[in-house]
């Protein structure tokens, strides 16, 4: 698979570019569905995530956030 020249190699930040595969913009959610995202969501993280609160990428800690169990991430 190679690359368009119009496709970008690295994000804004350096680090490099991955695909998306999905939708960018979905239903809009319900109340209940917002209010839950709100009130339950921070505590199902698995933490810094996103480009401004993890800039470098550093890996996760699973083991620290749930413990020593398996755990199944559904990325989508």
């Amino acid at each position: 698979m190679t690359q368009d020249d119009d496709t970008p190699q690295t994000h804004a930040s350096g680090a490099p570019w991955r695909n998306f595969y999905g939708r960018f913009k979905g239903k809009t959610l319900k109340d209940s569905q917002k209010r839950y995202l709100d009130e339950d969501l921070a505590a199902l993280s698995p933490g810094p995530v996103g480009w401004e609160e993890n800039p470098e990428r550093v890996a996760l800690d699973l083991e620290a956030r749930f413990g020593r169990r398996p755990v199944w991430l559904e990325i989508g």
